[in-house]
């Protein structure tokens, strides 16, 4: 069977990823994530399937919940996926997962403020990875916690 590589990559997501919305749930009933590790683990989540919506992952989760033998299954509540669709919903992480909080002008116009011209190059890139990484770590959430850091790089 052929498929598109958008499907093949969706496929793959789903395998991968299958068991995320479940073991975020458990961590935070076990109050071993609190709300904001919970919002950038699925922030990053979001990253990692786009451009698979969160929506077809949920639903291929909730399958295989249902799918087990254990009593009450088919009636019993999918609260990872409700958990998950809840935050998503109240914090927009569906809207723009993939993008960052800063971009290419951003750092150059931090540049040019300093006097210094310098043309783009891989250098633009390696900035705005830094500061994601920040972001990924649970270290910074706002455009204006990123610029803060971004001043603070060796530029």
């Amino acid at each position: 069977m052929k498929v598109s590589n958008d499907v093949e990559d969706g496929v793959a997501s789903c395998v991968r990823d299958h068991l995320k919305p479940g073991a975020f749930h458990a961590e935070v009933v076990k109050g071993r994530l609190e709300r904001q590790g919970y919002s950038n683990a699925t922030r990053k989540l979001l990253k990692r399937i786009a451009p698979l919506s969160w929506k077809v992952l949920v639903s291929v989760c909730e399958a295989d919940f249902r799918g087990r033998v254990i009593p009450g299954v088919q009636e019993a509540k999918y609260l990872p996926g409700e958990m998950m669709g809840e935050m998503i919903g109240r914090e927009k992480l569906d809207v723009a997962p993939t993008q960052p909080l800063i971009l290419g002008r951003d750092v150059l116009a931090l540049i040019a403020g300093r006097g210094i011209s310098r043309k783009p190059g891989r250098w633009v890139g390696d900035a705005i990875r830094s500061v994601e990484a920040r972001r990924d770590a649970g270290e910074i959430i706002t455009r204006e916690q990123a610029l803060e850091v971004l001043r603070t790089l060796e530029l």
